[in-house]
């Protein structure tokens, strides 16, 4: 990255005054020392080399292991890293006095902060005196891995997602900028431009590029055409400003300066001094201009004595726009006498964000976001933003949209494909939990029960609901988490206390359902002789009292036995979309429990793959409702206020379809004595439409049926017109005649009583279908 050259020089005055040599094999210590020269120029893949050549020329080498456990931390390969230097004391116990410093640094770069500190400590205590000017600096890496163990134990909800070989590449890539749409990245690389211009390192010079994507999935990267890039300069992207229209540029003139490029017609210009005190002699790596243009945030080591970044400000005048104000240096409540660097603001100019390596850094360079109170003209205590988004390496050039949810980030961190790469930064997406609190006994809804969500391991992230008369809730919570949820009567007292795992959510608004079943007794539980116990019938009629809770049991089978895990969704009759829905558990049985609060009839279908769906309508009689056959006297004989309505499905269609098997359609109806289909009769045809266009091959009877009132003649005519209006239905979906036959039977094969109405001559008028051949 553009501000490497301080760690990396910090890291190499380290090691060339720790690497030491014993006597061994003359091969071997020469390609030691060549490794070490790679080293000393930056140059960490030809190190590699030298040291493993060293470490195989006469056998296993301590030193060797040594100088590849240092060079790969310092190439961010933090797991190899620790196993060489393992390696290295295993055939050496004293094969470098400051083994522990670096043991220490591999410890702490793979997030193992207390074995981190106690390597840290041994070096201070046993290896460097009191007086050691080193003893400041390891010193702060304890305070650091002291830092990491904190924010490790609480992370922060955030995904970060490599952005892959489309954009990273085994070399540096950094300062990921995006365009307004956000459809095209410009990031900065090392990687090799033009195989003749190879920098000491063994990369190549910084060059910017584009892609084109979104999110985390980008095409391949191109080099930026137009002026800005240049041979043998290192040249990186900053920002992005004025409608896309202007770039601020870095460039490695003058130690290190800022530029201005300008797009002409599509064409980036050649960068020009953006300010004149951001091309000084000093190291002004990053900038950022606000929205409307008027200030400038930049890092520079303008006035300070050890040559670290600080960040500045500057205004435009108000009597020359095209003039800047003196910069002026940010508070030490943002500045500290470490490293800050690479500034970027919030659409209202009044977040920064921001990378340090003083503060609480847990390591490295931290990402950090501070807020300015323009009535006070003061800037809040930089605020560390956390695990996983900062860790013991060098995490910066953080970016973030409008919402604050999906950023960018480069990293050196664990797991990179090279030194540093560009990562997303996205928060955890928010789910909606939905559910239904019931008594666990009799299933019946419990209306104005608190519901109170907490996060296990994060002090904030919770929420609350309260459901309704049906027992119904909802809310949104944060995915990821595992809750307390503790369901309350509304006088606190907790009647239940449960844990739920929210899984990461892959988009916002994925919904989890979870009902809660609450063990206390039921006061007003129906009576056994208020309940309703029907065997595989079709049409059940019930008269129930709106207000209050219609719990409906039932079980579904088949010829063989219990069907478990069949889909039961249930669904006013007016309507073709269901407002519950459950699947029958291991013993072939569902519940529904909910408050109608009108007077309606409702239709339960039962679908299970390769099985012929099955429906029941739960119908609702009405006073001069006589188009369905109900007298008054059947209005009366069924009077509850809660019903349980058990149905015991012995029919349904396995994919062995046999020959002569039969079921009732539930769902038709007709007018009074009439074959005209009435409206909601179509969601049940429709279902057997379905059934027949999935199933080609069958040809099936379609059977009319009536009670026993009238002359068999009337019954038999009229039931062979019904039977002909729902073939004639199919017909004009699609379904091929010939596929198709209509029988009326009349009176002649009741399934139940003809005795009384309700549930009885209801049930007898009904149309059945048949299978002849499959």
């Amino acid at each position: 990255m553009k501000n490497q050259y301080s760690l990396k020089l910090t890291s190499l005055l380290f090691l060339l005054s720790f690497l030491g040599f014993q006597a061994f094999a003359q091969s071997a210590k020469s390609l030691v020392k060549k490794g070490d020269k790679a080293l000393d120029k930056e140059n960490y893949h030809k190190a590699l080399e030298y040291y493993k050549q060293a470490n195989t020329s006469n056998g296993e080498n301590a030193d060797a292991y040594f100088g590849l456990g240092v060079t790969n931390l310092l190439l961010f390969n933090n797991k190899e890293s620790l196993d060489y230097l393992r390696k290295a004391r295993e055939l050496d116990a004293d094969v470098d006095k400051h083994y522990y410093y670096w043991l220490g640094r591999a410890f702490h770069a793979n997030l193992q902060f207390d074995s981190a500190v106690a390597s840290y400590r041994v070096y201070l205590n046993d290896e460097i005196g009191k007086n050691d000017s080193r003893q400041d600096a390891v010193k702060t890496l304890i305070l650091q891995a002291e830092f990491g163990k904190t924010y490790l134990s609480s992370p922060v909800d955030y995904q970060i997602v490599n952005l892959g070989t489309e954009v990273n590449s085994e070399y540096s890539e950094h300062s990921p900028m995006l365009t307004k749409d956000k459809q095209t990245l410009y990031f900065t690389s090392r990687r090799p431009a033009n195989p003749s211009e190879i920098t000491p390192r063994g990369d190549g010079w910084e060059n910017v590029y584009t892609t084109s994507g979104k999110g985390s999935h980008w095409s391949g990267a191109s080099l930026l055409t137009g002026q800005v890039n240049e041979r043998k300069t290192h040249t990186s992207n900053v920002q992005l400003y004025d409608n896309d229209e202007k770039m601020l540029v870095y460039k490695s003139s003058k130690f290190g300066s800022l530029y201005e490029s300008v797009l002409n017609g599509g064409t980036w210009s050649k960068p020009k001094p953006f300010a004149k005190f951001t091309n000084t002699q000093k190291f002004e790596p990053d900038g950022f201009v606000i929205k409307d243009g008027s200030v400038v945030y930049f890092a520079s080591s303008l006035d300070n004595k050890n040559g670290n970044l600080d960040l500045w400000i500057s205004r435009r005048k108000e009597e020359d726009t095209t003039k800047w104000s003196e910069p002026e240096r940010l508070p030490n409540i943002v500045n500290t006498d470490a490293d800050e660097d690479a500034p970027f603001l919030s659409e209202d100019g009044l977040t920064l964000f921001f990378s340090s390596r003083g503060h609480d850094s847990m390591g490295g360079y931290d990402v950090y976001k501070t807020t300015y109170e323009p009535f006070t003209r003061t800037w809040s205590k930089p605020i560390n933003m956390g695990y996983p988004i900062n860790t013991p390496g060098d995490d910066i050039y953080f970016i973030t949209d409008s919402t604050g949810k999906n950023g960018y980030i480069t990293s050196n961190r664990q797991g990179t494909m090279g030194q540093e790469d560009i990562y997303m930064v996205k928060m955890y997406d928010d789910v909606v939990v939905k559910g239904q609190v019931v008594i666990k006994t009799t299933k019946r809804p419990l209306g104005d029960y608190i519901l109170n969500f907490d996060s296990q391991r994060k002090l904030g992230v919770k929420g609350s609901a309260l459901s309704g008369a049906d027992g119904n809730y909802s809310l949104k919570l944060r995915s990821g988490h595992t809750y307390t949820v503790e369901v309350r009567k509304q006088n606190g007292e907790v009647v239940l206390t449960d844990d739920v795992e929210i899984p990461m959510a892959e988009s916002e608004g994925a919904e989890i359902v979870k009902n809660f079943e609450i063990d206390i007794p039921d006061t007003i539980r129906t009576a056994a002789g208020q309940r309703i116990v029907l065997q595989n019938l079709n049409l059940v009629r019930v008269k129930y009292v709106e207000t209050d809770s219609l719990l409906i049991n039932g079980e579904v089978r088949d010829n063989a036995g219990i069907l478990a895990g069949a889909l039961v969704e249930i669904r006013e009759e007016s309507s073709n979309k269901p407002f519950l829905s459950t699947k029958t558990d291991a013993n072939g049985v569902y519940h529904f429990g909910f408050i109608p609060g009108k007077q309606t009839n409702y239709v339960i279908e039962i679908t299970q793959k390769n099985y012929f769906p099955y429906l029941v309508v739960l119908n609702y009689p009405s006073p001069g409702n006589t188009n369905k056959f109900v007298t008054d006297q059947d209005l009366t004989s069924v009077a509850l206020n809660q019903v349980d309505v058990r149905s015991v499905l012995t029919y349904a269609f396995p994919i062995d379809i046999k020959e002569g098997a039969k079921a009732v359609l539930g769902g038709v109806y007709f007018d009074f004595n009439s074959a005209d289909l009435r409206p909601e009769s179509n969601f049940a045809l429709d279902k057997l439409y379905e059934f027949l266009k999935r199933n080609p091959r069958i040809i099936m009877e379609i059977g009319g049926h009536t009670d026993n009132l009238g002359t068999a003649y009337v019954n038999k005519f009229l039931s062979q017109k019904r039977a002909q209006a729902v073939v004639n239905y199919l017909i004009k979906k699609g379904i091929d005649k010939k596929r198709l036959t209509a029988v009326g039977y009349g009176f002649t094969q009741p399934i139940t009583t003809n005795d009384h109405e309700l549930n009885g001559r209801d049930v007898n008028r009904r149309v059945e279908v048949k299978i002849l051949r499959k």
